[in-house]
């Protein structure tokens, strides 16, 4: 399973909805708060192992599965 893949089979968990996973902002799509964006977090630095820091949090790296992934693999390289 890819990075995008094990993304959104997590983000299942907040919405069963899986057509909102598509969108290019899941918080404004109802799928993320700021709660879930917390979890979120824990869960990227658990299993992809990456430390994401403080200038990492910018809504623009968890709007979108797409924005998520790309800020895994720039923690990764």
């Amino acid at each position: 399973m890819d990075e995008r893949q094990r993304i959104r089979a997590h983000l299942t968990r907040f919405s069963c909805d899986e057509a909102w996973l598509g969108s290019e902002d899941l918080f404004a799509g109802g799928v993320l708060d700021s709660m879930m964006a917390v979890e979120l977090v824990a869960f990227l630095e658990k299993s992809f192992t990456i430390t994401i820091d403080e200038d990492d949090l910018e809504l623009a790296n968890f709007r979108s599965v797409e924005g998520m992934v790309r800020l895994v693999l720039r923690k990764r390289s």
